[in-house]
């Protein structure tokens, strides 16, 4: 009864017994949890399939996903690394037509990306100006991957009616400020995953499995992650469609670009021995690499 009131513990329904709540799991790993540290052979192993990569990045990263997943028996998600560090300079707004701007984004370094922004038309030469030094003075200094996560954040308070292109902005940052590549990742374990009780319910399975398959939305759910390592769990996801799992995840670094790598799993996964394998080989790709 002390552990109900505290929201520890709860009766899924009215003859179950009592389960640990998202809080518990919270107390649990946070203060309660004690690591286990990768056995020999598996390190062994993680090392081995490491050096046979060789360099290659795409046999790395697949070698990795199917590593992480087939010790933890869950889903493995890694990420590859995505220019997000590079720093903002300025944007230049160049009327092309009557409904056609092209907008530069500038980087310090002198590299630059070209994108033209569809308009409703009308936008004085003078109101693209006050616009470029408007998003210079917001934006100037942050990295690409901040930018990307707060450019709404940062531009509140200002009428869209003052701006009109100002919206088109800040809805197409994804691509504005993505100077990398093709977004690349790997998953791998799904035979693992439906193994587990939990997917027993079919619209469980398609709401999970409709989040893996966006990889933009799976992108920036990770992306979303503190560093240098994490873990959100149940209704500390953002996303309803990870209320009923974990996140375990930590980044891995190429020179100053960082990617991602981590499990996603039951709530009651096994944090104890997930945890460290997630760490560990990220601290063993970012040797790797380096």
């Amino acid at each position: 009864m002390e552990l109900e009131e505290k929201g520890l513990v709860s009766q899924p329904y009215t003859s179950a017994g009592r389960i640990p709540t998202d809080l518990a799991y919270r107390f649990y790993v946070d203060g309660l949890m004690k690591k286990e540290p990768m056995n020999c052979d598996e390190g062994e192993y993680l090392q081995k399939s490491i050096k046979e990569a060789q360099g290659n990045l795409r046999q790395l990263l697949e070698k990795i996903s199917k590593i992480l997943s087939e010790i933890s028996k869950e889903l493995s998600v890694v990420i590859a690394p995505r220019m997000i560090k590079a720093v903002f300079d300025k944007m230049e707004l160049i009327p092309l037509t009557e409904n056609k701007i092209l907008a530069v984004v500038c980087l310090h370094g002198k590299k630059e990306k070209r994108v033209v922004l569809q308009t409703s038309g009308g936008e004085a030469l003078k109101d693209l100006h006050r616009l470029a030094s408007l998003v210079a003075e917001r934006l100037s200094g942050l990295t690409l991957g901040e930018i990307q996560q707060s450019i709404r954040s940062r531009f509140e308070g200002i009428s869209p009616f003052s701006y009109p292109l100002l919206r088109q902005i800040i809805d197409s940052a994804n691509e504005l400020f993505d100077f990398s590549g093709p977004l690349e990742i790997i998953t791998y374990g799904t035979p693992f995953i439906l193994d587990q009780p939990e997917f027993c319910e079919k619209q469980v399975l398609q709401q999970f499995f409709s989040f893996v398959e966006d990889k933009q939305r799976l992108f920036h759910v990770f992306m979303q992650q503190s560093r240098p390592y994490d873990v959100t769990i149940g209704s500390e996801n953002k996303d309803d469609r990870l209320k009923p799992f974990s996140l375990v995840s930590a980044n891995y670094q190429i020179g100053q670009e960082d990617g991602i790598l981590g499990i996603i799993g039951p709530i009651r996964m096994h944090y104890g021995k997930i945890l460290p394998l997630v760490a560990h080989t990220a601290q063993l790709m970012t040797h790797s690499l380096s």
